[in-house]
Parts: C-alpha cells; structure tokens; sequence
C-alpha cells in the first residue's frame, strides 16, 4: 500500500483483509488523510459505541499512523533518495522535517522563483480550514502560498 499517511484506517484495514502480505509504504512527516469535522462526529460516535480501541481511531489518525500504533517494533526504513521536486523545494523539506537527511536527485537548472515566501496582509483570512484568500491568489497568480 503506497501513500499509506493518506489513507483512512477504515480503508486500509479492508484492503488488509483481502492481503496474504503487506509492504505498507508511507511517510509520517506527511499530511495525514483528511476528516471532516463532520465525519469526526460520525467516526467517534460508532468508535464509542463499538469501544473500538484508540490505536485504530479513524477520526484522528492516518492508516500508517494506526500500524504504527498497533506494532511498535514494526521494521521501519526512510526511503532517503528523493526524485520529484525542483532541489531548492525538497531542500527547504529536508532541512525543516527530515533534519538534512534525505539525497536529492534531482538538479538545479537556474529557473527563476522556484520557491518563495509571499508576506500577506494581517488579517483572518481562514474560514473552517479553508483559506478562501489564498485560493483565490493561487488562481490568480498560479502561485501557491505554503
């Protein structure tokens, strides 16, 4: 199972049944599957009157998060080689979440902008997670602001 910090743990454990073996491949320092607080409701009414166990909470925790709790000494190993983003954008990740320690694969070739802070106004921007602002901006520039 690939991207396994996206996946809902619900999701993951029925794909696990049908499954004689696993390699379940994910990343914690990603962002995890998204729940609504909606169906946070939903999940953590039908976790207490099931008395389902905290180590599979699907409201709060991704499917990779739920086997980590389940089999602490699971073998763990980061995958260090990194191909997809420009060097300057995956280095600002290494540096910040990976403490330096991921090879970077791919090249600089001096394109302009790559990555780039944009200081907005103060303001409260964000409406339920959603910051309708800066949706908007990225339309408009076909910048998005991190």
């Amino acid at each position: 199972m690939d991207e396994a910090s996206q996946v809902s743990v619900e999701t993951g454990a029925l794909a696990l049944s049908c499954a004689k073996n696993a390699i379940i491949v994910g990343d914690t320092m990603q962002f995890p599957n998204v729940v609504t607080e909606e169906d946070k409701k939903k999940l953590d009414f039908i976790a207490n009157a099931c008395l389902i166990k905290a180590e599979y909470d699907c409201a709060r925790m991704s499917f990779l998060q739920s086997v980590c709790k389940v089999i602490p000494n699971v073998p763990q190993t980061l995958l260090r080689e990194h191909y997809r983003c420009h060097p300057k954008i995956i280095n600002f990740c290494n540096q910040k979440f990976y403490g330096g320690n991921l090879v970077i694969m791919t090249r600089d070739k001096g394109e302009k902008d790559v990555i780039r802070a944009i200081r907005t106004a103060k303001g409260n921007h964000s409406r339920n997670h959603l910051n309708q602002w800066e949706k908007t901006f990225c339309k408009r520039t076909s910048i998005c602001v991190i």
